[in-house]
């Protein structure tokens, strides 16, 4: 059976079938780019799902091809002109959205297909398990724009191994699924034909368990781990300062310009490791 959790949400869509809660980012024509209108809107429907006893865990997916392509490209230009207590304000935000997510006490589920960039991992890492296709793609590509992914680093950190994480966080590298699996980024891939049968097996697992017990088993793993509140606020402060640095400025202009800022060099072809 179908419910609808909420109406009044333009960026994501919320639905219950049966005891699964499903939040969908629903903005396709931007690749479900995350914006400051849908953060908001993560943050309500995730409250409202931590209260709805109905439901016995949820899952975030992204709707048409992809499963978010990370920043939307309104909200980083408007952050230009951003000073920096105003970009600290947007990034507690962001990290607020994190949050709600990882302190979830039902189960998360991820799935994802196509691209899942910048903040969109931050969100995967967030999930308790995450699905991918095996065409989905990764990257994590804010130092590319002079820009650092502090808000959600220390999710990342939690599941990807800290030699890869440091590689992919300095190099912006894209990578796929079965690299992603290898890091820990990612629990389960498959041919995109399995996803559903896939998160239908690990339901199954969830819900012949005690929902109580599951609830009091997610808050030892968090205490176990945890760190992210204490730097929230570092790591929000960390991205405030950095978006207004001469560096990130150049950058976000020089990516809606379609012109290389000033910092950014080519190797040359004739370079070599001898002498």
């Amino acid at each position: 059976m179908y419910e609808t959790i909420k109406l009044d949400f333009n960026k994501i869509e919320t639905e219950r079938t049966d005891s699964i809660a499903i939040l969908t980012l629903s903005v396709p024509e931007k690749a479900n780019a995350l914006s400051k209108k849908m953060v908001s809107e993560i943050i309500q429907a995730t409250t409202e799902i931590e209260t709805n006893h109905n439901c016995r865990a949820l899952i975030i997916r992204g709707s048409s091809k992809h499963f978010s392509a990370g920043a939307d490209l309104q909200w980083m230009k408007e952050s230009i002109s951003l000073n920096e207590r105003q970009n600290l304000e947007e990034a507690q935000e962001l990290a607020s959205m994190f949050e709600k997510i990882y302190r979830l006490k039902k189960p998360t589920l991820a799935i994802i297909e196509g691209a899942a960039y910048g903040g969109a991992l931050g969100m995967i890492c967030a999930c308790d398990v995450s699905f991918a296709s095996d065409e989905a793609s990764f990257c994590l590509s804010e130092i590319k724009l002079g820009l650092i992914p502090a808000v959600i680093l220390p999710y990342l950190a939690r599941k990807i191994n800290p030699g890869s994480l440091r590689r992919l966080s300095l190099t912006g590298k894209k990578f796929e699924s079965k690299y992603a699996k290898e890091i820990g980024l990612i629990e389960h891939t498959c041919n995109k034909s399995n996803l559903e049968s896939s998160v239908r097996e690990e339901l199954q697992y969830i819900l012949t368990s005690g929902p109580d017990a599951i609830a009091a088993l997610k808050t030892i793993h968090q205490s176990i781990e945890d760190n992210s509140r204490k730097q929230s606020d570092a790591t929000s402060k960390a991205i405030a300062m950095v978006r207004t640095q001469d560096e990130a400025q150049a950058g976000l202009k020089s990516f809606f310009t379609k012109n290389k800022p000033y910092w950014m060099l080519t190797l040359p072809e004739k370079w070599t490791l001898s002498e």
